[in-house]
């Protein structure tokens, strides 16, 4: 096989069999080919692009379809151990969120299904390119806690569940490295090594995400980020949440929850026990976060036209905010319970209206 990222679904393999007669790859065999990372591929269908091949099936290890089974004709040629026969694969759809440089595995059997021979190809040849790799993905994650919610507040504890789109083994040579931007406005102060779960309300994470040995974590405040390392032999499995925790200065303009403002990006660095001392990268992630950062005011005050229980009236709100409000702000007014703004599409005359003016710009005779 050929190490260098697959980008369409097509495969290249070349099979060597024993040196011995009786340890030769023959007709009627069959050759499975197993895909690793079993859980990332889930292929439907293949074709094999050679002569005396009887067809190709997809198999299922477990409940995806990760396994190649090659029927050899009866007349093909012996394959021995210098065979320089080659099998094309077709038709593969691959995995949509990538995978690092992994090997792939090999199985022979005979016309009868018994007597399996199987092999990896990093056993076969320890070489970079006899593996297979995929671009990944950047994964994606979800803010579980913020514990300041107003603007400019400063030592905020921001705990982060990432999910990698590629599992991850560490080590001395490649490490594994998190990286996690924070939005435009937040001032990075500090990375944790550690994750302190009780700030989640419960001891362990409401969504399932734990922590990982870590060996290093640093904050860059120019760039926004913050950057976990994974200790030596800690291991990131792909598409399960990790929590990473950092300190962080809120920005100085409120920002809503969900929109492009409070995008965050994340990105994982490293490789498998397959990386040669070569560190691979994963695209770019992005995810928003649900919790919204709050503006403040420097008074407000509420003046109702009627006092009248029952009735519908007009209800004023004045107040005066303590920074410029960003293009798709909103304005939240929260009532007391037995209050009833109703829908305006079903009560005309029950919607709010709002003014807005600059107090700089009023007369002073008014």
């Amino acid at each position: 096989v050929n190490a260098d990222p697959m980008t369409s679904g097509e495969l290249q393999l070349r099979v060597r069999g024993g040196s011995s007669i009786q340890n030769a790859i023959r007709g009627r065999h069959i050759l499975r080919f197993v895909l690793f990372p079993l859980t990332s591929w889930d292929v439907s269908s293949c074709s094999v692009v050679a002569t005396k091949v009887q067809r190709c099936v997809v198999e299922k290890l477990g409940s995806r379809g990760n396994t190649l089974a090659v029927e050899l004709d009866a007349d093909i040629s012996t394959i021995g151990s210098d065979s320089q026969t080659i099998f094309m694969v077709s038709g593969l759809t691959l995995p949509p969120k990538g995978f690092f440089r992994t090997e792939l595995g090999v199985e022979a059997l005979n016309g009868a299904g018994t007597a399996a021979t199987y092999t990896g190809s990093g056993a076969a040849r320890l070489s970079t390119n006899n593996f297979v790799s995929v671009p990944v993905a950047g994964g994606d994650g979800i803010v579980l806690v913020r514990t300041k919610q107003f603007i400019l507040e400063t030592s905020s504890q921001i705990i982060v569940s990432y999910r990698p789109a590629s599992s991850c083994l560490s080590s001395e040579a490649v490490p594994c490295v998190v990286t996690l931007q924070m939005p435009l406005g937040f001032v990075v102060e500090a990375a944790s090594t550690t994750v302190d779960l009780s700030l989640t309300g419960s001891a362990a994470s409401p969504t399932g995400a734990g922590p990982v040995a870590l060996s290093a974590a640093t904050a860059t405040a120019s760039s926004r980020t913050a950057t976990f390392t994974l200790a030596p032999g800690a291991v990131m499995l792909a598409n399960v949440r990790y929590a990473f925790q950092m300190r962080a200065q809120n920005p100085p303009t409120p920002m809503a929850s969900h929109s492009l403002a409070s995008t965050f990006h994340c990105q994982l660095k490293g490789g498998t026990e397959y990386a040669f001392g070569e560190t691979a990268s994963s695209a770019l992630g992005s995810f928003t976060s649900d919790l919204a950062v709050l503006g403040l005011l420097r008074h407000a005050s509420v003046l109702p036209d009627s006092l009248q229980k029952g009735s519908r009236t007009y209800v004023h709100f004045s107040f005066v905010i303590q920074q410029v409000l960003p293009v798709g702000a909103t304005i939240t007014a929260v009532a007391p319970s037995g209050y009833d703004f109703g829908d305006p599409g079903v009560l005309p005359g029950s919607a709010i209206s709002c003014y807005a003016v600059s107090e700089r710009a009023l007369p002073d005779d008014l």
